[in-house]
């Protein structure tokens, strides 16, 4: 049902934080320090289930879900990933980030994205 943008529901309401917002929250808090996507997908999008649905840790009946349910939800977390590749490479190319390609003993190989030092 439509909702009148002069209402008070409308005019009370909040407006959703963007994976724009969030991932540049994040990586802000942390200046420093450098996360690869599935980190900062962890941290600021709340896909950390995707890695016990991955590995079989979790299955849907640990979720109260179907198969086909746990599926939908396995897709829509794949999906988050994706689009928080591209957000972080447009940050970048606008200049808010820096990454590096890593590889390392010490540290997992990967690509790793940190706030830029300089302001935009």
């Amino acid at each position: 049902m439509p909702i009148p943008t002069d209402s008070d529901a409308w005019a009370g309401g909040e407006s959703p934080a963007s994976e724009r917002n969030l991932v540049l929250a994040f990586l802000s808090e942390h200046p420093g320090e450098a996360y690869n996507v599935q980190e900062i997908c962890d941290a600021a999008l709340g896909t950390a289930l995707l890695d016990d649905l991955v590995a079989g840790d979790v299955g849907p009946e640990d979720l109260g879900e179907t198969g086909e349910q746990a599926t939908f939800r396995l897709a829509t977390l794949f999906d988050t990933m994706t689009k928080a590749e591209l957000i972080l490479q447009r940050l970048e190319r606008e200049g808010f980030l820096e990454s590096r390609i890593v590889e390392g003993d010490d540290v997992p190989s990967g690509h790793y994205y940190t706030i830029a030092e300089t302001d935009v």
